[in-house]
């Protein structure tokens, strides 16, 4: 019970939260009340959120008589299968920078999972409030109040080093909190409620995700098309703007988290923290789904700045979200929503085709997000059973959900004409490559004719070389020569090139950084086109499977082709699954390439596939 005061109170309530706040008042000018203990009623751990250091809130009622809160103190007890207790107990001073209590300013303090606390963090935060204090005070002093903050002294919350705390648990972990002012009154402790602890939540998440169905897990998470009401505006018509509330919405996980998020995408079992941390990716995944059905995707590229700007967007993110699609789609395929973790599958597909090939780093992502859909699409296959309807329905998707760009030509022509238009925005770099023709040139008159030449027509030297090269080479990677003779007719290009135009002032400013990657990229196309018709043929030998009960035993007609050799892929057998291999290595891994493709094994007593 609050200890009784002999002044008039005054109730009230605070609009942020609703609580009642007893104010003592004294009754006559001058009279100041004795300073209460502090009465704190209510402890509770609340709003838990996932993946950040500030995991919730520790929701706290407090009544105190002059609003001088200064800290609290945590106490826990940990009793181990022997019975012994051990008791730790830490002091947190989170309201030193404030004049009022919580009750008043915030009754919520961020809290994170038991760590031990950083002491020296602590202190130096204290240092620098106290710091703060006498400088406002010697402000107040001379008079400078325009230069004090309007609360007096106030530092940024997000400066406060992390609270930490254990989230009770039945006989084995018991929270207790206490607070106290400025002149060390402190409140009696109070046992921190379990009604909202962590883990009832968790499980009560998991309970919840085993019993839906598999269509209403998918719909729930799902973005929809809504009426548009009258009078407001329209939605986005652009996906961009929906891929970039979903960078800034996704919850970053906590490390250990991240690692098993690691092990799930090299085909480990979803545990049940992964489950969560999608769970609490929802918004995420809805704004991805949505933008994914968008045809529109404009990232925003400033192309009059060339490359002197970094190139939206921004590709950690962009690997960020696709790491949580694809382990979102394993989490639904382990539930046995297969339909389900496949249109997931087909939405990495579609952000793949949305990031585009602008430019050589925007193409070779994309190649590599839809590489992850394709190995998706694998895993879930891997799980389900054999099914016509489903398998017929995701070949007709494939067709129908453009992925990543097919070849590099226009990121490779992209690429020449940014490096271009980065010379155009700096004339230094024209400047500089006149000169350097001028020195080079032979004779007077030479001289003179390359000083005349305006900035466009140094730019147009720069360009002419690569631009035939570039030409010649896609029209190679096009033609109906076999991999390896592709490749080599590559090679001899570029070396051509570099021996013709390769000390060049002009002409190197593009082929410096441009025709080495050529090669390259045209291997990546190669590789990924190979995974693509391998994915492909494994959907027919799965859909022969769905018709007769087991794999047959060589390969259906009219398969796509191994593109390395243009040839059928080498097909095998194997204890729970098959393989598809190519006939021809891989130049640039040195290496042949195969996919390994996993098969839910048959029950032989009931013929049904067993799990």
């Amino acid at each position: 019970m609050m200890r009784k005061i002999n002044y008039p109170i005054k109730r009230v309530v605070c609009g942020i939260c609703g609580t009642v706040v007893l104010w003592a008042l004294a009754a006559h000018a001058g009279v100041s009340p004795p300073d209460p203990k502090p009465v704190l009623t209510k402890v509770a751990l609340e709003d838990m959120g996932f993946g950040t250091d500030s995991l919730g809130f520790l929701t706290l009622i407090v009544h105190e008589g002059d609003h001088d809160l200064y800290g609290l103190r945590i106490k826990e007890q940990y009793t181990d299968a022997n019975g012994t207790t051990i008791t730790i107990q830490e002091d947190y001073p989170v309201w030193i920078d404030s004049p009022y209590g919580p009750s008043w300013n915030s009754n919520r303090v961020p809290v994170g999972f038991r760590r031990h606390k950083n002491q020296k963090l602590w202190q130096e935060y204290l240092a620098h409030v106290r710091a703060h204090q006498e400088w406002a005070n010697k402000k107040k002093q001379a008079g400078q109040h325009d230069d004090i903050d309007a609360l007096d002294i106030k530092v940024r919350k997000e400066e406060m080093p992390p609270v930490w705390i254990s989230v009770p648990e039945p006989n084995q972990v018991r929270v207790f909190v206490s607070v106290y002012d400025k002149a060390g009154n402190e409140s009696d402790s109070i046992e921190v409620e379990g009604a909202l602890d962590l883990f009832d939540i968790a499980s009560k998440a998991m309970e919840k995700t085993e019993k839906d169905s598999a269509e209403d897990y998918y719909v729930g998470s799902e973005s929809t098309a809504q009426p548009q009401a009258g009078g407001l505006p329209a939605d986005p018509d652009n996906a961009a703007l929906l891929y970039y509330q979903a960078f800034l919405l996704r919850p970053q996980p906590e490390d250990a988290t991240e690692a098993q998020v690691s092990k799930v995408l090299r085909g480990a079992e979803p545990d049940d923290n992964v489950r969560q941390y999608v769970r609490f990716c929802r918004e995420t995944i809805e704004l991805a789904e949505a933008a994914g059905q968008m045809p529109k995707c404009d990232w925003g590229m400033r192309y009059s700045q060339g490359f002197r700007v970094p190139s939206p967007p921004p590709l950690q993110h962009a690997s960020a979200l696709t790491s949580l699609l694809e382990v979102s789609a394993a989490v639904l395929a382990t539930d046995g929503h297969y339909r389900a973790a496949l249109a997931r599958c087909l939405t990495i597909r579609r952000f793949a085709r949305h990031i585009g090939d602008d430019r050589l780093p925007l193409h070779g992502a994309s190649v590599s997000f839809d590489g992850s859909s394709l190995r998706a699409i694998r895993h879930v296959l891997g799980r389900m059973p054999p099914d016509a309807d489903t398998l017929a329905w995701l070949e007709s998707q494939l067709a129908a959900v453009q992925g990543s760009a097919e070849s590099p030509a226009r990121a490779l022509e992209m690429d020449l004409e940014l490096g271009l238009q980065t010379m155009r925005a700096d004339p230094n770099i024209v400047a500089a490559v006149r000169d350097q023709l001028v020195e080079r040139a032979k004779d007077n008159s030479a001289k003179d004719a390359i000083r005349s030449l305006t900035d466009e027509k140094v730019v147009a030297r720069a360009r002419d070389p690569y631009a035939e090269f570039l030409g010649s080479a896609l029209r190679a990677m096009d033609s109906n020569m076999l991999y390896e003779k592709k490749y080599a007719e590559i090679q001899r290009l570029i070396k051509d090139l570099k021996e013709k135009f390769g000390n060049d002032p002009a002409a190197r400013q593009v082929i410096t950084g441009s025709a080495d990657l050529l090669v390259g990229f045209y291997s990546l196309q190669v590789r990924h086109r190979a995974s693509s018709n391998a994915l492909k043929a494994a959907i027919e030998i799965y859909l022969a499977m769905a018709k007769t009960g087991r794999l047959p035993s060589t390969l259906p007609d009219a398969l796509p082709k191994d593109p390395y050799s243009g040839q059928d892929f080498e097909y095998e057998t194997t204890g729970d699954g098959f393989v598809l291999r190519c006939r021809v290595r891989d130049i640039d891994e040195r290496k042949v390439q195969e996919y390994e493709f996993k098969v839910r094994k048959l029950d032989s007593a009931e013929g049904q596939p067993s799990k």
